[in-house]
């Protein structure tokens, strides 16, 4: 991971980086599943963000670390989401139950991010 993606920069970013950074990674998986990741350029993210290429280039040194931390945000997404559900039951039987059943709605509230992985 760049230095760039470590959560503690990211604390320190202005609320504008934060937001244009959130935007190209939500086009970046709308992009991606759309016409799959091969196909998809930072060309074409940018287009759907409607911003030029380098603005991209400006938040992420290419297509690779772009996708990184979208795969990043996911992964804490998922883990703030279920590690909670988890530590909440006194059984490894409940534990593991509601894991599966937290994974599983996860992944239906977010099947748009889910689709990039």
């Amino acid at each position: 991971m760049s230095k760039k993606n470590k959560p503690t920069n990211q604390k320190q970013m202005s609320f504008i980086k934060k937001a244009r950074r959130a935007q190209i990674m939500e086009c970046s998986i709308e992009t991606i599943a759309e016409v799959g990741y091969a196909q998809a350029s930072l060309g074409q993210i940018a287009k759907r963000a409607k911003i030029s290429k380098g603005v991209i280039s400006y938040h992420f040194a290419n297509k690779e670390e772009l996708l990184e931390q979208v795969a990043f945000e996911y992964y804490m997404a998922w883990k703030s989401y279920i590690a909670p559900r988890i530590e909440a039951q006194k059984s490894p039987k409940e534990m593991l139950r509601v894991h599966i059943e937290s994974y599983l709605t996860f992944v239906d509230e977010n099947c748009s991010i889910f689709s990039l992985l």
